[in-house]
Order: C-alpha cells, then structure tokens, then sequence
C-alpha cells in the first residue's frame, strides 16, 4: 500500500516539526529501529517516540563512569502511562510494579499530572513493557510530547452526581485530545505496520466529519429558520425541518465520539471470538458506545426542544395555537399569567423528559459497573 503525498511544508517550520509532519501519522522509523540490534533510536525515531509515551534519556548514574572510560553515553528509555482522572484499578498497579521489576530499574514514580513513570528500561524491552502496559487496560500513547499529556481530576472515591459527571467528562476530554492514528496499536500490540506504509483510508485531521458536526450543532437553531420557510413554506415541514437540524448532530457527535472510543482491545478481543463485519459492530461496538450514543440522544432532545420552540415562535402552523404562538399572543396582550404559566409548562416537560433520560442512563452506568449497584 502507498503512502499518501506528504504535504509541501512552509519553509520556516521547525525542524521538530518538519520530523512529524514526515511521520506519517505518527510512524516513522520506530518499527524498523525496534527491530534493529541497536541500543538507541535515531533522532527523528526519538522526537516521534514522545507522542507515544516514551522518552529516551542519558542513564545519568552512568555518566561519569562513561566519561572517565571514553565510553559513548548510555541510554535508557523512560515509559509513562496516561491515568485520566487519577484513577487506577488495582490490576494496572499491579502490572505496573511487576513491569517496573521486569524490565525496569524496579521503580515507579507517581507524577503530579497523575500519571505513572517507569525509568530504566532498555530499548530492546521497550515493545514487550508497552504491550503489558496494554494488557492491563491502560496506555502510554499522548503520555509525551507537545500535546495534551492528561487531564487531572479529584481521584476521591465519591460516587455523587457531580464526581460522576466530572471523571466522565473528563474521559471523554483526554479522548477527544488523543491523536487518532493508528500507529500506537500497529507498532506496539498488533504488529503488523508495514515500515514504509500508512493506511489510505487513515485522516488525521481537525478538519474531518467530527467537526462538521460540531460546526452544524454550533449554528443557533433560528439561523435555519429563514432556509426552512424558503424550502417548504410556512409550514409543519419548516418546523421540522429545523427541529430535526437541531437534534440530529448532537446525536450523530454522540454516537461517532462513542464508536470512536471503544477500547482497541475490545474490538480484538471480538474478532479473536469471530466477530467480523457487521457483526462485530452490532456485537462489541455498538454496546461499548452506547453510553455515550445515549448522551447524545439526551444532548439531541435538548436541542430539539429548543429549536421547536423557536419556530412556533415565528408564526402559527395549520391554524393551531402551539406552546410558541401561546406564548407569542402572551406577550403581546401584556398576559403575565399566561405567559409564566407557558412557560412553567415547558420547564416542566424538558424535567420529564431528562427524567427518562436519566432512568436510562443510569441503568446503563450500573450494567457498566460506573456508579452504585
């Protein structure tokens, strides 16, 4: 498979960035490199290997005695593992210490950025200790580099409303943040990266469906009013028409940003038990998204809500006083009353509705074991 055309780069890029804009999506030569009988990466390998976690230092213990001896320097690789939040399982320590003990110099450190730290492992152990870190439901991949590193949060174990909320933002913000290649997982777990290829159908690029989306669910719900009158006339349809503009990116974001977050090693898990094609989407996919497809679905009635209320704002439909035009006629008579009455009456039914909403949701949070039984 061909690489796709490498851009033309400004003449007064950076020499940092002209290595990763030649990285083809974060590969390089670290493939290659791993598998040479080397005890260093090449520079450009070193400056890419920082986006997935890994930097490769001088053993400073090792210095002087190197010095005095006219030895070259010793390098050694430190490993660090992104922890969103603060929050570990027991499992991931413990793989940890045992890597750290394996092919480490024996010590963890905890960072202030919450992360964990394994210094002293050898570039020859360097794919076997990142594939454990793997194994255990973690990754490294962000952990470096000029990037968003991790976002930090209270790691008390408080199951209230509010921590609840917060450490599931906070996950979907260090997603959000991650580089979407696939690079990480073919060098690092499956192994199976050609070293002078990248796939055709790979788009690492702000500019990709997901924010087309977010361009669409950013225009005010009133903007498509005047386009919907000039589609279908005053009518139902217009109404429609911008009600379903409303809702159907919200919950489009929802569903894409949950497909996009399934764990790697759930869909390799699922073809390891065959799940192929459709299947795996309806089998493993799908399930795994499903609590964020919900969030959109709540997002996506939020915005629907509000949109049908703006267009019944605007005019009156097929002779009928909506809620909108109520309100409207409310106004216009000075009716106090009516009008705080109105709209007491859709607070009300946006209440009801998120109650439903949240009866879903928080079955779904116990069946994935994220709040109390």
């Amino acid at each position: 498979m061909n690489a796709l055309p490498t851009p033309p780069l400004p003449d007064d890029q950076s020499k940092v960035e002209r290595i990763k804009a030649e990285s083809r999506h974060l590969r390089g030569s670290i493939r290659a490199e791993l598998d040479q009988d080397t005890p260093v990466f090449t520079e450009p390998a070193a400056h890419i290997l920082k986006f997935h976690g890994v930097y490769q230092q001088e053993d400073r213990d090792r210095r002087a005695e190197a010095r005095a001896r006219g030895h070259a320097k010793h390098h050694q690789m430190m490993i660090r593992t992104r922890i969103p939040g603060g929050l570990v399982s027991p499992e991931g320590y413990l793989a940890h210490d045992e890597i750290a003990g394996r092919w480490g110099d024996g010590s963890l450190r905890v960072t202030t950025r919450q992360d964990f730290q394994l210094h002293g492992v050898l570039k020859g152990d360097l794919h076997a200790g990142i594939r454990a870190i793997n194994d255990a439901l973690m990754t490294t991949l962000g952990g470096c580099g000029d990037q968003q590193r991790n976002i930090m949060c209270c790691p008390a174990p408080e199951q209230d409303e509010l921590r609840t909320q917060a450490r599931t933002f906070v996950a979907g913000l260090v997603g959000a943040l991650t580089p979407r290649t696939r690079a990480y997982h073919e060098i690092w777990i499956d192994g199976e990266l050609a070293a002078d290829s990248q796939p055709a159908d790979e788009v690492e690029d702000l500019y990709d469906v997901g924010s087309a989306i977010l361009g669409l669910q950013s225009m005010p719900s009133i903007a498509w009013f005047p386009l919907a009158v000039l589609l279908f006339g005053l009518s139902e349809g217009a109404i429609f028409f911008v009600v379903l503009l409303g809702a159907a990116p919200a919950i489009a974001g929802g569903l894409l940003s949950g497909v996009d977050h399934v764990q790697p090693l759930l869909i390799r898990v699922g073809r390891t038990m065959g799940a192929r094609g459709l299947g795996l989407y309806r089998h493993v996919i799908l399930p795994a998204a499903l609590p964020a497809f919900v969030g959109g679905l709540k997002q996506g009635w939020a915005f629907a809500w509000r949109s049908l209320m703006a267009g019944e704002l605007l005019g009156i439909v097929g002779h009928q006083a909506s809620l909108g035009v109520r309100l409207q006629f409310a106004r216009e008579f000075s009716d106090a009353e009516q009008l705080l009455a109105l709209m007491i009456v859709i607070f009300a039914v946006g209440i009801a509705i998120d109650g439903v909403f949240g009866v879903v949701d928080g079955r779904i949070k116990r069946r994935w074991g994220l709040g109390e039984a």
